[in-house]
């Protein structure tokens, strides 16, 4: 697990097609597990803080889907990974599948010291 971090050590990444293209949750992880980008994952300490006290969650993700890295779950018949939701005063953890087509509000996240 990843050691608490104060939340301006975490950095949002959009894949370079994102905007262009309609490109699946998995092409995305698996084309940032190629280039070596470490996502946050539901283990992290980061995470569970946040889903914890949600006052900690940054400004920045609130209006964004944070995918996680990690780890795959079958749900409901098709492989899916953990995201992260905002609402106010509550952080709440999804499952999508790997094959949902995502747009510019969907990222992934990683510690700048990566």
């Amino acid at each position: 697990m990843l050691a608490s971090t104060k939340p301006n050590k975490v950095k949002l990444y959009r894949h370079p097609g994102q905007v262009t293209s309609s490109l699946t949750v998995r092409r995305i992880l698996f084309d940032f597990e190629k280039m070596g980008v470490k996502c946050l994952s539901i283990e992290d300490d980061i995470v569970k803080g946040w889903c914890r006290n949600p006052a900690t969650y940054p400004q920045e993700f609130r209006d964004k889907v944070l995918y996680l890295g990690g780890k795959t779950e079958v749900r409901g018949g098709c492989e899916s990974v953990p995201c992260l939701t905002w609402f106010p005063g509550l952080v709440s953890e999804k499952w999508l599948p790997l094959d949902t087509k995502i747009g510019d509000t969907f990222v992934v996240a990683r510690l700048a010291s990566f």
